[in-house]
């Protein structure tokens, strides 16, 4: 199921801001090793389905993170309010349709190793299963 990662690095790869900041450095979590800063990684990090009483329906939720990544702090939240605004509007009427999608958190990280400042912010992606 790899609809909310398409929609999602649609989006991000779509706005001219994230792509003037990072180019193309968008991948998968541990995608980036030894690349230049700012960059964005991404992961799913669970499928829900969407059940009721009467049993199951046709909606996932996908808890995806995103990181933003730079070399200062204040460089990293401003990457990831960037990334905010690209995602939360998103509600794409395409095959399968996503319904919406919803930040549930946010928080600063810190790679020792790299030594870059990071944002990891969760959403929420409603989608109809396929």
């Amino acid at each position: 199921m790899a609809f909310a990662e398409e929609t999602l690095t649609a989006a991000l790869l779509g706005t001219a801001a994230i792509t003037a900041a990072i180019g193309t450095r968008l991948a998968p979590a541990g995608g980036l090793q030894d690349e230049a800063l700012p960059a964005i990684t991404y992961q799913r990090i669970s499928t829900v389905g969407n059940n009721h009483l009467d049993g199951g329906s046709t909606l996932d939720v996908a808890h995806m993170q995103i990181n933003s990544w730079a070399v200062t702090a204040r460089a990293a939240k401003q990457l990831a309010d960037l990334v905010r605004r690209a995602i939360e509007p998103l509600g794409d009427p395409g095959d399968p349709p996503a319904i919406g999608t919803f930040i549930t958190e946010q928080g600063a990280d810190f790679d020792i190793e790299t030594r870059s400042f990071g944002v990891k912010s969760d959403f929420s992606i409603w989608e109809e299963r396929t």
